[in-house]
């Protein structure tokens, strides 16, 4: 039982992870070089 909580608390850090990594990518990288706005990046990468 204790794997199977171990697990889906693996899975939501996962998956938290992974939407913090694409919005980095997809949203505060954009801003940061086309928007010359480097502090999207400070806050989401420090997320």
């Amino acid at each position: 039982m204790k794997a199977k909580n171990t697990f889906n608390w693996f899975r939501k850090i996962a998956l938290v992870e992974g939407i913090s990594f694409l919005v980095l990518l997809f949203i505060a990288m954009p801003l940061k070089y086309l928007a010359d706005l480097p502090m999207a990046v400070r806050i989401i990468g420090g997320l």
